[in-house]
C-alpha cells in the first residue's frame, strides 16, 4: 500500500428536540442519526451544510496543506449513512493501531502521531462507553465505512452517556503509523431563549436553566431543569437545541406556552353522607401565579346545598424554593350541624374540626429516564370534636388535639404505552404533647384509641393503553396502624372515590386494602354525532369493578373482625370545549360483610359536573 494521507469530514447534527412532547411528526425533521430538528432551524442549518457538503470525503495523493482551523463549523447533520453514501471498503490502513481524541482542530497534528496503541483522550470527562465502542475497532482495518462506522458508534456512545449534543470530525491527517485522530466537539451552552412566553415572565423562565455559558450540556441537568419548569399546570415549555452562534456551541430554545393563571369553578356532587346531607356544591379558585412565578394559591369552599349541615373551607400555598425544593402550607376549617335520631328523639349535634399542615418537598435528581420522584417531610396538627365529616355520628364533650409527623415517597414513571403513580408515606405521633392529646380523650372520641401511635400507607395506580383505542386503569391503596386510630386517620371506604355503589364511608378502619380496576372506551364525540358546530367535546365510557376491606387494630367486644365491600358498574365521562366536566358513575352492589342494620341500596348513582371559567 502506498502512503496515503485523506480527508474525511463526519459533521453529525448536533441539534437535538428533546422534551417536545406536544410536538407532532409534522412538526419535525428526522435525520438518519434519530436528530430531530425543530423547523424553523432547517434554513439556517441547511446554509452552512452546503458548504461543508463539498469537503466530506476527499482522498488527495500529496500531503494535506489546509489547516485545521479551516474544519467547517457549522453542524449540518446531513451526513449519509455508509450503504446510501457508498463509502469505501478499501482498507486505507491494514491494521487500527491506535485512537487519539483531542476537543478542538487546532489540537490535530495533520502529520500524524506514530507510537500510539490503544485509545488515548486529552478530553475532560471521557464517557467509557464511548472508550470501549472505540477499543472494538483496534486491531481492525482501517477504511472510509470504517471510520464513518467508529464515528457513528462514538456519538451514540456519548448520547448515551448523558451527552445529548456532541460532534465527531475526522480531520485532515497522516494514518500510515495506523494512529487515528478524533477531534470530540461536545456541546457548550450558548444562549438561552425563550419563545412565546409573556414579557415579564421571559427573564424567569431563562434562569430556570442551571447550566452556564460555555459549560457542557449534560441530559439529566437540562431535562432536570425542564420538569422543574413543567410543574406549572398552567404552563408548557418545550425545549431544541440549536446551533450556537460560535464554533462548539449550542443554544437552547425554550418554547413555552402560556395560559391564564386563574380559574374560577363551581360544581356539584354526590359526595356526602346522611347526616350532613349527600349532595356537595363546590366554589374555588386556582391561581398558578399568587404573589410571584410558579407559587400556587387554590381555595375551595365545599357545603350541601343549604348551607346547614356542612361548610368547609380548604386554602393550600404552594411556593419554590431557590434550591429547588419547595414548601406547602395547607389550612382546612369545617363547621357541622345535622340531627341524630336518639331513641325515637331528635337530638341536633354539631361541632368544629380545623387543620394545619405543612409539607416540605426534595425532589430527587437520581431517576431512570421518564421518571420524576420526591420525598417529602411534613407536620399536621388537627382539632375536632366530632366526627360527622367522617360518617361518624358523635359530637364530643372533649376536643381532640393531633400532632403527627410525617414522611414519604412519591413517584410517577411514564411508560411508552402508560403510566405509574406511588405514594408511600409514614405517619408518626409522639403523643401527650397537651391536655388535648392524651389517651383518655382519644379514647372517649373512638375507643380504643390512643394518642401515641403510627401508621402507614401506600398507593399505586397504572393506567395503559389498550389495542383499539381503549384504555385501562387500576388503583390500589392500603393502610396498617399499630394502634386503633381517631376518624380523621382511618381509611374509609365506600362513595364515590372508593367503592362506588355503596353511601360514602359507610365504614372505616385502622387498616384496610381498596383495590379498583377500570376499563374505558375510545373517546366519541357528541359534536360528531349530533352535527353540533363550533363545539369540541370528549366523551367515554367506562366499566368498573370495585372491592374494599377495613378492619380494627385491636378488636373491641362484639365488633366484627373486618368489613368489606364489592361493587360493579358502569359510567362515563364527558367534557365539554374543555371548561365542562361531567361525571356519572352507577354502581351495583354485589356483596358486602357489614354490621347488621347498615343500610344497603340496590343501586346508586354518583354524578358530579364542574364548569372552569
Amino acid at each position: 500500500m502506498t502512503n496515503q494521507s485523506f480527508s474525511l469530514l463526519v459533521n453529525v447534527g448536533a441539534v437535538l428536540l428533546l422534551g417536545a412532547a406536544s410536538l407532532t411528526a409534522q412538526d419535525v425533521v428526522v435525520d438518519q442519526y434519530g436528530t430531530e430538528y425543530a423547523p424553523d432551524l432547517v434554513k439556517s442549518i441547511g446554509s452552512s451544510a452546503k458548504k461543508a457538503s463539498a469537503k466530506k470525503v476527499s482522498q488527495p495523493t500529496s500531503s494535506p496543506t489546509a489547516s485545521p482551523s479551516a474544519a467547517p463549523r457549522s453542524t449540518s447533520g446531513s451526513y449519509l449513512a455508509p450503504q446510501q453514501s457508498g463509502l469505501s471498503q478499501e482498507a486505507l490502513v491494514g491494521r487500527l493501531r491506535g485512537v487519539v481524541l483531542v476537543p478542538t482542530p487546532g489540537d490535530v497534528v495533520i502529520g500524524g502521531i506514530p507510537g500510539v496503541e490503544g485509545v488515548w483522550h486529552d478530553l475532560e470527562d471521557f464517557p467509557p462507553r464511548a472508550g470501549n465502542a472505540i477499543s472494538s475497532y483496534i486491531g481492525q482495518p482501517v477504511s472510509l465505512a470504517s471510520l464513518d462506522a467508529m464515528v457513528k458508534d462514538t456519538i451514540r456512545a456519548y448520547r448515551t452517556s448523558d451527552r445529548p449534543v456532541v460532534d465527531v470530525l475526522v480531520p485532515e491527517q497522516d494514518i500510515t503509523s495506523g494512529v487515528v485522530q478524533l477531534v470530540v466537539v461536545e456541546g457548550r451552552l450558548g444562549a438561552v431563549r425563550v419563545q412565546g412566553a409573556k414579557r415579564e415572565d421571559e427573564e424567569y423562565i431563562r434562569s430556570q436553566i442551571r447550566t452556564e455559558k460555555g459549560e457542557v450540556l449534560y441530559s439529566s441537568e437540562v431535562m432536570g431543569d425542564l420538569s422543574w419548569m413543567n410543574r406549572s399546570p398552567k404552563r408548557r415549555v418545550d425545549m431544541v437545541y440549536a446551533p450556537g452562534y460560535k464554533f462548539g456551541e449550542t443554544d437552547i430554545i425554550l418554547k413555552t406556552n402560556q395560559v391564564d393563571p386563574i380559574d374560577f369553578y363551581i360544581g356539584a356532587e354526590n359526595s356526602g353522607n346522611e347526616l350532613l346531607g349527600e349532595e356537595r356544591f363546590l366554589m374555588g379558585l386556582n391561581w398558578t401565579e399568587a404573589f410571584g412565578p410558579d407559587r400556587n394559591l387554590n381555595y375551595q369552599l365545599t357545603t350541601d346545598f343549604r348551607f346547614q349541615h356542612l361548610v368547609s373551607h380548604t386554602l393550600v400555598y404552594s411556593a419554590p424554593l431557590p434550591w429547588r425544593h419547595y414548601m406547602t402550607l395547607l389550612g382546612a376549617y369545617v363547621d357541622t350541624a345535622a340531627t341524630i335520631d336518639a331513641g325515637g328523639v331528635p337530638l341536633e349535634t354539631g361541632g368544629t374540626s380545623w387543620q394545619f399542615s405543612p409539607r416540605y418537598t426534595i425532589p430527587l435528581r437520581r431517576a431512570p429516564e421518564g421518571m420524576n420522584h420526591e420525598i417529602e417531610f411534613g407536620f399536621d396538627f388537627k382539632s375536632s370534636n366530632n366526627d360527622l365529616a367522617f360518617g361518624g355520628q358523635g359530637f364530643f364533650d372533649v376536643t381532640t388535639h393531633i400532632y403527627q409527623w410525617s414522611m414519604g415517597y412519591n413517584a410517577l414513571r411514564q411508560w411508552k404505552s402508560g403510566a405509574t403513580r406511588l405514594d408511600l408515606t409514614g405517619y408518626l405521633s409522639p403523643g401527650g404533647v397537651d391536655s388535648h392529646n392524651q389517651d383518655l380523650v382519644f379514647d372517649a372520641t373512638n375507643a380504643g384509641a390512643n394518642s401515641k401511635y403510627g401508621y402507614f400507607t401506600a398507593g399505586i395506580e397504572h393506567t395503559q393503553r389498550l389495542p383499539r383505542e381503549f384504555s385501562f386503569r387500576l388503583r390500589t391503596q392500603g393502610q396498617m396502624a399499630n394502634e386503633n386510630l381517631l376518624a380523621s386517620e382511618q381509611l374509609g371506604i365506600g362513595g364515590p372515590s372508593t367503592v362506588r355503589g355503596y353511601a360514602t364511608s359507610v365504614t372505616r378502619g385502622d387498616h384496610g386494602f381498596l383495590l379498583s380496576g377500570e376499563i374505558y372506551s375510545p373517546t366519541y364525540s357528541l359534536a360528531d354525532w349530533f352535527d353540533w358546530r363550533s363545539t369540541n367535546d370528549e366523551l367515554q365510557f367506562l366499566v368498573f369493578a370495585d372491592y374494599g376491606t377495613v378492619g380494627a387494630t385491636n378488636l373491641l367486644p362484639g365488633a366484627m373482625d373486618t368489613t368489606s365491600l364489592f361493587s360493579l358498574g358502569v359510567g362515563l365521562r364527558w367534557t365539554y370545549n374543555e371548561w365542562l366536566r361531567l361525571r356519572l358513575d352507577l354502581g351495583f352492589p354485589i356483596d358486602e360483610d357489614l354490621p347488621v342494620g347498615t343500610p344497603v341500596e340496590d343501586f346508586r348513582l354518583n354524578a358530579g359536573v364542574t364548569a372552569t371559567f
